[in-house]
């Protein structure tokens, strides 16, 4: 099983966790990789430099047209703040596969959020040959209400994917996202997810 996480600085993004040091957070982790902006010598694992306009999302995601956006805990963003946050989260997904083609010899592997990796035990012990993902509900509305026939179901926190079922996941994938971004005025990676399991339960095992 490998482990690993990602961490790009977004200038002016304004969600709680930006203010409470990723990199800090990220110690307290089981991680094996880190994929980051720039190496930092002070992180004792091992690390994987990616540029953030190098990220598998960077052409998958669409920018809207609005000028503020609203996320799904109610927060009022800049939009281009919040694009370039959403290629971060919808490149979570993309980067099993890169992280599989690191590792040959692994069947299992895990993302972690830097910050908050809620259930990450639970994800890590449990037996499925899929998705296994945090279940999880909001109440308030999705993005102001915007998103018409979506409940979002999963958080995608801590996410682990069987190496059987990542080329299949990653393209039914690539296809929700390409139909949100004709159909959704704002989306993240776990409305996306979410999406998914609507369509292909099976697939998704939720802790």
């Amino acid at each position: 099983m490998i482990v690993f996480s990602g961490y790009w600085e977004v200038k002016d993004n304004p969600k709680p966790t930006a203010k409470k040091g990723h990199l800090k957070h990220v110690l307290d982790k089981p991680i094996d990789i880190l994929f980051i902006d720039r190496e930092r010598l002070d992180l004792p694992f091992k690390q994987y430099p990616l540029p953030y306009n190098q990220l598998p999302a960077i052409d998958l995601v669409k920018k809207t047209k609005s000028t503020r956006c609203s996320t799904k805990a109610g927060l009022s963003i800049d939009c281009n703040v919040f694009h370039q946050l959403r290629v971060i989260w919808i490149s979570k997904i993309l980067l099993f596969k890169t992280v599989a083609d690191m590792y040959p010899d692994e069947n299992e592997f895990v993302w972690s959020d830097c910050v908050f990796a809620y259930k990450l035990d639970e994800v890590m012990a449990a037996e499925h040959s899929g998705i296994t993902i945090r279940s999880c509900s909001y109440k308030k509305s999705l993005f102001s209400g915007k998103l018409p026939n979506v409940t979002l179901k999963v958080s995608a926190c801590s996410i682990k994917i069987h190496r059987d079922n990542i080329d299949n996941l990653i393209d039914l994938y690539i296809k929700q996202v390409d139909w949100a971004n004709t159909n959704l005025p704002v989306y993240d990676e776990e409305i996306i997810l979410s999406l998914m399991y609507d369509q292909r339960p099976e697939l998704f095992k939720l802790v």
